[in-house]
């Protein structure tokens, strides 16, 4: 079965999150130092089929100059070049604070500490919503 695996990308830490493409149901996976995203993308690649990576980006915030940018794009390259995946973009502004808020509706503990993984599913489903 293959998947789509997204990412809620940042300088110190990563999320990560995925759906099967016949159900497309996401669920969160994990959270890993930015440093380990290609290692933990490697183990993921041996367990999953992957079709597709999702990698969250704000780019509202880019158009006003508040950027990261450039190191989305080249993780998107670099996910390109070692994996062979197709990478594509989706809006992420906003997903914390509904990460957040999903994450008070479930009356789940410590919000903030479990808030990047919510994240990194809602991207997914907010792409998948589109497709």
């Amino acid at each position: 079965m293959k998947y789509f695996i997204a990412i809620d990308y940042g300088k110190a830490r990563c999320a990560l999150a995925a759906a099967d493409k016949e159900t497309r149901i996401p669920f969160g996976l994990f959270e890993c130092q930015e440093k380990q995203l290609f290692e933990k993308l490697k183990e993921l690649s041996n367990q999953y089929e992957i079709e597709k990576i999702i990698l969250g980006r704000n780019i509202i915030s880019e158009k006003n100059g508040f950027s990261k940018k450039n190191q989305i794009e080249k993780v998107a390259e670099e996910i390109k070049k070692r994996f062979k995946l197709d990478v594509v973009f989706e809006e992420e502004i906003f997903s914390t604070k509904i990460a957040q808020r999903n994450l008070l509706e479930k009356k789940a503990k410590q919000v903030s500490k479990n808030d990047n993984i919510e994240s990194a599913r809602v991207i997914l489903e907010s792409w998948l919503d589109k497709k």
